[in-house]
């Protein structure tokens, strides 16, 4: 899912399933990347998430989109991102995508403070956002 503004873009991208183990609260995991741009710098780096946080980031967006709810709010088990989402007027969205000190990027002037991305989105971008992540997400089915 890539999302792109005219400041800046963010990624989000599944990569795999994460690494295998015995623990069963961890066989949905996936291996993700993050990448943002921002006024000419850009930061790629990974992030282990769990399908069903994705389907609810995607279900949660497709509300939004048929503009069943006025706002989303999304935290994940990556205690370092978290998003919120709203219904502008004139078919447009704003995101805001927090990224605090463990996931902030590289290029991220003061680390001991969040990230946060503002991105504003029509409707066909956040549309081929949904779609996009949604593709990704059915070749890591739920297991």
């Amino acid at each position: 899912m890539k999302l792109n503004c005219s400041t800046g873009s963010f990624e989000l991208l599944i990569k795999g399933y994460g690494r295998k183990s015995t623990n069963w609260r961890e066989r949905n995991s996936l291996l993700c990347e993050l990448s943002t741009q921002w006024q000419e710098e850009s930061h790629k780096q990974s992030a282990p998430l769990h399908t069903w946080e994705i389907n609810r980031l995607i279900n949660g967006l497709k509300l939004l989109w048929k503009r069943a709810v006025p706002h989303v709010t999304l935290t994940f088990s990556e205690p370092g991102l978290s998003m919120e989402a709203a219904a502008l007027p004139d078919e447009q969205f704003h995101l805001q995508i927090q990224l605090d000190r463990a996931m902030a990027p590289s290029w991220h002037p003061y680390p001991d403070f969040p990230l946060l991305l503002d991105l504003t989105l029509t409707r066909n971008q956040l549309r081929e956002a949904i779609r996009d992540l949604s593709l990704q997400l059915s070749s890591y089915p739920e297991r």
